[in-house]
């Protein structure tokens, strides 16, 4: 938080602090996204089924 307040007064923009926050905190939920061998086209290639 007080990083966050350092940020705005030198007037540096603070909303992707602001939202690590809320993630950390868990008011916000963090987006999905698919990872490894689900996105890899490498193993696509290989190992389809």
């Amino acid at each position: 938080m007080s990083k966050i307040r350092k940020f705005e007064k030198k007037g540096k923009n603070t909303e992707r602090l602001q939202k690590e926050l809320s993630f950390c905190i868990d008011e916000t939920e963090r987006p999905s996204f698919k990872t490894g061998r689900e996105v890899d086209p490498r193993l696509k290639k290989k190992y389809s089924s």
